[in-house]
């Protein structure tokens, strides 16, 4: 979790410099940088905690990653969530947003035994899928800062069981706090 909250915040902090070096570009591209707490659902009714980051252009356009890990004994879940959204007006209202766009997912679940005689069962697995994201947002304009709260669901095709028309899905709550450059 260190390693990837890290490398967020190199990017991040990479496209501020470069905003503040080229005023112009980011006058005409209106970025949007924000970090913030969510939460993950999947399916089972109980939330888990997930940090989120977004960039933003034009307050059309909106990428945002999510981060949520959790530890139950021998096993360890890390759950990767990057998401590109189209915000569409719902009712011609500023502040609330339709979301809409293509989501990747990865999911990585490790078992691992402590004691050397356990460690012939141990495993990883690594779940790859790509699917669609539908949601709503409101956003509250203050000037340069940027305030955001928004409810997500990601929905899946469950792999090859996706011939049969299941599906799975992973729901997000979050609120994002950042600035407009």
């Amino acid at each position: 979790m260190g390693r990837l909250c890290f490398v967020v915040w190199v990017h991040l902090f990479r496209v501020a410099v470069l905003s503040a070096i080229c005023p112009v570009f980011a006058e005409v591209h209106g970025i949007e940088l924000g970090v913030g707490l969510g939460a993950l659902e999947e399916g089972d009714d109980r939330m888990r905690g997930a940090l989120v980051a977004q960039v933003g252009w034009q307050n059309e356009y909106a990428s945002r990653l999510f981060y949520a890990s959790r530890h139950m004994g021998p096993v360890s879940e890390r759950t990767i969530i990057l998401s590109a959204i189209k915000h569409w007006s719902v009712f011609k209202n500023k502040f609330l947003r339709a979301d809409v766009g293509p989501v990747i997912m990865n999911e990585r679940i490790e078992i691992g035994f402590s004691q050397p005689a356990d460690q012939d069962y141990d495993r990883s697995e690594n779940n790859f899928n790509i699917g669609g994201v539908v949601g709503l947002n409101l956003g509250i304009p203050t000037g340069k800062l940027l305030f955001e709260t928004s409810w997500n669901s990601h929905i899946f095709p469950a792999g090859i069981a996706g011939i049969f028309l299941a599906s799975g899905r992973k729901q997000t709550l979050s609120v994002t706090v950042g600035m407009r450059l």
